[in-house]
């Protein structure tokens, strides 16, 4: 760079330095207000050790199964005073799996500090309650949660009503 250039520069702010100070003030306004203005939102953590670790517990952890267990442990309401469903629930968690070791870590996001407490606790809580259920057999596993056992269908289903709705249906017999 040379001295010139520079010097034209350093004139340049100078002569410009109100619309400088402008922007910045009016920058660091806006982002105090937008911040102060947002709902603020507190975090609380529970962790499980589990083993064996694997991928199953996260499917587990996050089923409709534990969601509802958690949901009628705590009477859950939103702001309109209905029960919270577990899609809405689910969004408020996450979970976090350090490699290397048996921790789960479940986070859960609330505006209040004590709801987020009592969510992420009765998390940990209800899911070794089903894993200790799940354990002693399939039929105590939905027991106590005021939820239906789940049915899972394997395979290739074919269902047809009557035979037109099949291509070919002699060879289906």
């Amino acid at each position: 760079i040379d001295e010139s250039d520079l010097r034209s520069c350093i004139k340049i702010i100078i002569k410009r330095k109100r619309l400088i100070l402008a922007i910045c003030l009016g920058s660091v306004i806006t982002v105090a207000i937008v911040s102060f203005l947002q709902p603020k939102a507190y975090k609380a953590t529970a962790s499980i050790m589990i083993t064996p670790a694997n991928a199953t517990h996260k499917v587990r952890l996050k089923s409709n199964l534990v969601l509802a267990r958690i949901i009628q442990k705590l009477t859950l309401k939103d702001s309109s005073g209905r029960e919270v469903r577990a899609e809405d629930l689910l969004q408020k968690l996450s979970i976090t799996d350090a490699v290397g070791d048996n921790l789960i870590h479940l986070e859960v996001t609330d505006t209040k500090p004590q709801e987020a407490k009592e969510i992420a606790n009765a998390w940990a809580q209800e899911y070794l309650e089903y894993m200790k259920e799940l354990e002693a057999g399939p039929a105590s596993a939905s027991k106590g949660s005021g939820v239906a056992k789940p049915v899972i269908f394997c395979g290739d289903l074919n269902v047809a009503h009557t035979e037109d709705d099949l291509a070919r249906p002699k060879p289906n017999v």
